[in-house]
């Protein structure tokens, strides 16, 4: 099944989109280990969820005990294409700092950042809108 080209050009926009976000700048170690310390926290959060679930009256059990792996499956995916464009895209060294804690929050909007400087350093950091 060949793929038109009006999805090709779509596919294309969201690269160029992915390419632009000021994330990709900073270095591929702490991105990726902030990548991979968010899905292990949240992994802690959805197996608290499934136990919870567990305790839960049996009308209400099986559908959130069904719920917690849809949402993990999601949530892995998206950890999954942050860690491929870091590894892709993001340079071994680089001058911009990356914000980690903002970031494991998981609240972060990657199209909302904004550069300052690290205080006391003279290195720009990526400072990630928590909106």
């Amino acid at each position: 099944m060949s793929i038109s080209t009006e999805v090709r050009n779509v596919e294309d926009e969201i690269d160029e989109r992915v390419r632009a976000m000021p994330l990709w700048r900073c270095a591929r170690e702490p991105v990726v280990r902030a990548s991979l310390d968010y899905y292990r926290n949240a992994v802690e959060i959805f197996m608290l969820g499934m136990s919870w679930a567990a305790i839960q009256e049996d009308e209400d059990r099986t559908r959130l005990i069904e719920t917690v792996p849809l949402v993990e499956n999601r949530v892995r995916a998206g950890v999954f294409y942050v860690l491929k464009w870091a590894l892709m895209l993001c340079p071994s060294q680089s001058t911009e700092v990356f914000d980690y804690q903002l970031a494991c929050t998981g609240r972060a909007r990657w199209w909302g950042a904004r550069s300052g400087h690290a205080p006391g350093t003279g290195r720009r950091r990526w400072i990630l809108s928590s909106r």
